[in-house]
C-alpha cells in the first residue's frame, strides 16, 4: 500500500503562490503574520489514529497538492507494479483532484472512494467530486470492498482449479 503525507516547506522556502494560499487560509494580510504550517514536527502531518502505514508500506512525502510533483511517486509506484490508484484523503477539490489528474496523464487508472475523501467545506468536497465523476469512477467504500472480495474469491477459485 502507498500513503502520502503533505509536509510543507518552511515559510522562507515557500513559493509566492503557496504563500498567498496560506495567507488566505490563515486569514492574514502580511507575510510576517503567517504561522508555520504542516512542518515535520507538527501533529498536522500525523496520520489519523487507525490509519497508520504498516512497515512495508510506501510513504511518499509531498509539498504540493499533487502526489507526483517533486516526488519519486511515479518511479516508486511503477517499481512495485502499481497501475491503479484508489484515492482517499483530503482535500477532494485540491490534493485528490490534482493527484488524479496527474495519475491519468501518467497512464494510471484511478478510482476515488467517495465516502473516504473530504475537503475544508462540503461545497468544496462536492465541487471536487463533481469534477472527478467526469473523469474516473467514484465509488462508495462498500462497493469497492465488494469488488475486491469478489475478485479475491474469483482468484481463489481459479487457484483451486489448477
Amino acid at each position: 500500500m502507498a500513503w502520502s503525507r503533505h509536509v510543507a516547506p518552511p515559510i522562507a522556502q515557500t513559493s509566492p503562490s503557496a504563500l498567498l494560499t496560506l495567507m488566505r487560509r490563515q486569514g492574514v494580510d502580511s507575510l510576517d503574520q503567517l504561522q508555520p504550517w504542516m512542518q515535520p514536527s507538527m501533529t498536522q502531518i500525523d496520520f489519523l489514529a487507525g490509519f497508520s502505514p504498516q512497515p512495508a508500506d510506501l510513504i511518499i512525502e509531498k509539498s504540493t497538492p499533487s502526489l507526483f510533483i517533486g516526488t519519486p511517486a511515479d518511479l516508486c509506484l511503477r517499481a512495485r507494479g502499481i497501475e491503479t490508484l484508489v484515492m482517499a484523503g483530503v482535500a477532494t477539490d485540491i490534493g485528490v483532484e490534482f493527484t488524479v489528474r496527474h495519475a491519468l496523464a501518467l497512464g494510471y487508472f484511478a478510482v476515488v472512494v467517495e465516502d473516504a475523501v473530504g475537503s475544508y467545506s462540503e461545497a468544496a468536497n462536492q465541487l471536487g467530486l463533481a469534477f472527478l465523476r467526469s473523469v474516473v469512477p467514484v465509488v462508495r467504500s462498500g462497493e469497492l470492498l465488494a469488488a475486491w472480495n469478489a475478485d479475491e474469491q474469483s482468484s481463489t477459485s481459479e487457484e483451486n482449479l489448477t
